[in-house]
Order: structure tokens, then sequence, then C-alpha cells
């Protein structure tokens, strides 16, 4: 139940993203038909805009991911090692 509580929030923010990215694009296509590039090439620029927002907040996804994951990792595989170790020490005090 935990899984799913934690996965519908990252759906719906996917979903509102892909709106916003395909409202973007399609604006900016739109513009670009109206001051008279071609089709083709309205569509393109509408896709490319739509590409560097979303290259630009998978960046900062990982950069926000980095930031606040890196001492909690840090400080899980310390402590994994410390329980390790003394799962290890146990092991060869009970051997004697």
């Amino acid at each position: 139940m935990s899984r799913a509580r934690t996965l519908i929030p990252v759906l719906t923010v996917g979903a509102l993203e892909l709106a916003v990215l395909a409202t973007v694009s399609a604006s900016r296509s739109h513009a670009l038909a109206a001051s008279g590039h071609s089709a083709a090439a309205s569509l393109a620029g509408g896709y490319h805009l739509a590409f560097w927002i979303a290259a630009a907040l998978v960046l900062g996804a990982i950069a926000v991911a980095v930031t606040m994951l890196g001492p909690e990792v840090q400080s899980t595989a310390a402590s994994r090692g410390e329980h390790e170790a003394s799962d290890a020490d146990l092991t060869f005090a009970k051997a004697r």
C-alpha cells in the first residue's frame, strides 16, 4: 500500500509536466506558424522548445536528488558497514 501512495503523486506530477510541455509546444508552434514559417518548421520549433524545457527539468531533478540523497546514502552505507562489522565480531566471538 505504501508503494501505491508514493506512485500516485509521481504519476500526477508526470502527467502535469507532460500537459505543460504539450501546451508550450503547441503555443510555440502556433506562434511560428503565424509568423510565416512552414508547418514542419513550426512543429520542429515547438518540439525543440519543449525538449529543452524537459532537459532543464531533468537536470534540476538530478541536482535536487544529489543534494537531498547524497548525505543520506553516505550515512546509510556507513551504518551498514558498522552493522556488518559488529555482526562479524559477534560471529568471531561465538567461534571462540
